[in-house]
């Protein structure tokens, strides 16, 4: 199915959230999930999972709204009494306020013991499941092969002034980009990329999709976004190409952010719990999450070529996260972009 297609449904799916929640009686439930990956994306896993194994899963997925902090508040809520058994974010780095307040249980599926160390926490606190890497999507009309960006430092560069287009970086991805780079680079570094983006008057979309639309369109002629979302552009035979940045030896290397499943303390169905985790972080569950190309599968596949212009999760150099390290500049980054983008 082609992404332009699935993230016009995932809207509307998401948009039922209430109905999915209460038409699911938790009494019936043999796993409460609750998770902020896009429904038409999650949804494959979980029903082969229960198709499997007999057992069925109550997921509840949040209003577009709410995607970002919904789940994650409501858990923050019940401290203590937990409702969900399973939570499964689309990064590891926010709910890291649940390992903070002792709220996950440490599990190391062995199912995931062939996963890169890089998407695993070494003591079982998360799991990867699939991943998008964040990607510099260009107008090959407006800018020569020659004067193609390569690094996400390139934004703030002169030669692409009042071109540029990025996501809000207030919220989502993008705010979790900028803190992985707080605690990757420290502050003064991280200020001065800002300070480039402020002057280079970069626009500001509300969305990573939306920065791809201005790209197609012409309006920009070089965007941040997702690699989904860049490669829907490259496979609707647009005038674009993508740039997987800081590639070079010594580069910082792209973000590439997993989906990432949290085992909840005081589950109140921990076994089948488990057997969720285990299938979810399995080759099979990556596959099913992976199968319509939205995110690249964390387990190396060294016959995987190009798809719509990304290269395979094996052929590209990343950025180190430190998912506590990132959630801990999570407020203090707000404070900066209230400075630099008021």
């Amino acid at each position: 199915m082609p992404l332009s297609t699935t993230r016009r449904r995932s809207s509307l799916l998401l948009a039922g959230l209430v109905g999915v929640a209460l038409g699911c009686g938790r009494d019936a439930c043999d796993v409460v999930l609750f998770t902020n990956v896009h429904q038409i994306h999650a949804a494959r896993p979980i029903a082969s999972f229960e198709k499997e194994t007999g057992l069925r899963i109550c997921a509840t997925y949040p209003s577009f709204e709410s995607k970002a902090t919904g789940a994650l508040s409501r858990l923050l809520s019940e401290s203590g009494a937990p409702v969900a058994d399973v939570f499964w974010s689309d990064d590891p780095v926010r709910p890291q306020a649940l390992v903070r307040r002792d709220l996950v249980a440490p599990y190391p599926p062995p199912a995931a013991a062939d996963l890169p160390g890089d998407f695993r926490d070494p003591g079982g606190m998360w799991t990867g499941v699939g991943a998008q890497a964040r990607v510099l999507l260009v107008n090959t009309k407006l800018v020569p092969d020659a004067k193609r960006p390569t690094s996400i430092r390139d934004l703030g560069d002169r030669r692409f002034e009042g071109s540029v287009a990025i996501p809000n970086p207030r919220h989502g991805t993008t705010l979790v980009h900028l803190a992985v780079l707080a605690a990757r680079l420290g502050d003064d570094p991280l200020h001065e990329l800002l300070g480039s983006l402020d002057r280079n008057r970069v626009k500001i979309a509300e969305t990573s999709w939306a920065v791809k639309e201005l790209v197609v369109s012409g309006q920009a002629a070089v965007g941040l976004t997702n690699s989904d979302h860049a490669q829907e552009a490259v496979g609707s035979g647009a005038p674009v190409a993508i740039v997987v940045p800081d590639q070079e030896a010594d580069g910082l290397g792209a973000l590439v952010l997993p989906t990432a499943v949290f085992l909840l303390r005081d589950a109140p169905h921990p076994e089948n719990a488990r057997r969720f985790v285990d299938f979810l972080v399995s080759a099979r569950g990556e596959r099913e999450l992976a199968a319509d190309g939205a995110y690249l599968p964390l387990r190396a596949d060294p016959a995987a070529g190009p798809d719509r212009g990304m290269p395979p999760l094996a052929g590209i150099r990343h950025t180190t996260i430190d998912p506590a390290a990132a959630e801990s500049a999570l407020e203090r980054l707000k404070t900066w972009l209230d400075a630099f983008f008021p």
